[in-house]
């Protein structure tokens, strides 16, 4: 049976295995990893994508596969896990794949572990941060969406719409997505929208670990922006808007949005520049929801547009778009494709 095949048929228990392995060598792993009895799925899915997309036996990886491996590597700099362990947390992993089923040596799992070394060892001996920490200032409610403001002290690096992996230090090992709401600043000065299913609970003075920052826009947009914004996408959209207020060249911005829980400051911006116009949409006043709205003839013509939703939602958005080319989805609950199946 193939490797990749074994992954698919019997992850589950290879995880659990690695797992065993895991905390065993690493007594405080367990500050690290997510609750459970598994290694999270997101490595499992790595492994396979590896073995599935990688000549068997090579210790010459595509250059993709080194770009993949680099990117997990430097996510993974936010967990504390040092970056020389990698080899040995490997091969427990390919311990236990051969474990499962027999298989020989995995040499293209070991070059996989030196790629991830090399890449975090350069950014520890570079001195870049693997986390930030920050303190919460501020919380407050509008309308079920908790306003949360947080102050780090120095500057936290991420482009406007990336999304910050955030740990509380109520549930260790569990990160949340989160997209500031601000640009980076040289002050540290940080701001959260958290719905009420986000699943994380934050009250001022407590500090949260934030990872490096991920996603976000790609590439450039032209002169006329359509943006739409769901539930607490408000949040990248706020950020995108507030980054191009700061620059000397802004493109012709319209924004659309169902979220108003943050409605004032934006009103109040839109009020005094002329690049930026704002459209609220409610349900009850209309009658038809965002996606009816935006899909209306002439929203979209000669406009680059962002979604901005959790990702269930932004699918949604996007097929109400039918037609419309440059699409731009910036969602802060959506899986990292490093390893997809493209």
């Amino acid at each position: 049976m193939p490797v990749s095949e074994l992954l698919r048929n019997h992850g589950e228990t290879i995880s659990r295995g690695w797992r065993t392995r895991f905390t065993d060598a690493y007594p405080h792993a367990t500050t690290m990893l997510p609750p459970g009895e598994r290694m999270p799925q997101s490595l499992i899915d790595a492994t396979t994508w590896l073995l599935t997309n990688v000549p068997e036996s090579t210790t010459e990886l595509p250059e993709e596969a080194r770009q993949r491996l680099r990117a997990i590597a430097l996510d993974l700099r936010r967990t504390g896990f040092p970056a020389e362990e990698y080899p040995n947390a490997v091969r427990m992993l390919a311990e236990e794949i051969r474990a499962a089923g027999g298989v020989g040596d995995l040499p293209e799992l070991d070059a996989a572990a030196e790629v991830m070394r090399e890449a975090a060892s350069q950014m520890d001996h570079a001195g870049v941060p693997a986390a930030s920490a920050a303190q919460v200032t501020g919380v407050e409610d509008h309308d079920g969406v908790k306003v949360v403001r947080l102050e780090a002290g120095t500057r936290v690096a991420y482009a406007p719409g990336e999304t910050l992996p955030v740990m509380s230090p109520a549930a260790p090992g569990v990160w949340t997505g989160l997209i500031p709401a601000l640009p980076s600043n040289e002050f540290g000065q940080l701001e959260f929208h958290i719905g009420a299913d986000t699943g994380i609970d934050v009250e001022p003075g407590a500090w949260l670990t934030l990872g490096s920052g991920r996603g976000g826009l790609q590439g450039v947009v032209d002169k006329q922006v359509l943006m739409v914004a769901a539930g607490t996408g408000l949040a990248a959209a706020k950020a995108l808007i507030f980054h191009w207020l700061e620059r000397g060249e802004r493109p012709e911005v319209h924004l659309v949005s169902d979220a108003t829980y943050d409605r004032a400051a934006l009103d109040t911006l839109a009020a005094a520049q002329d690049w930026l116009d704002v459209s609220w949409v409610a349900e009850s006043r209309l009658g038809a929801p965002l996606e009816r709205v935006i899909s209306g003839a002439g929203m979209w013509w000669g406009r680059d547009v962002i979604v901005c939703a959790g990702e269930d939602r932004a699918a949604r958005l996007r097929d109400a778009l039918d037609g419309a080319a440059n699409v731009q989805v910036i969602a802060h609950d959506a899986v990292p494709e490093w390893f997809s199946a493209s």
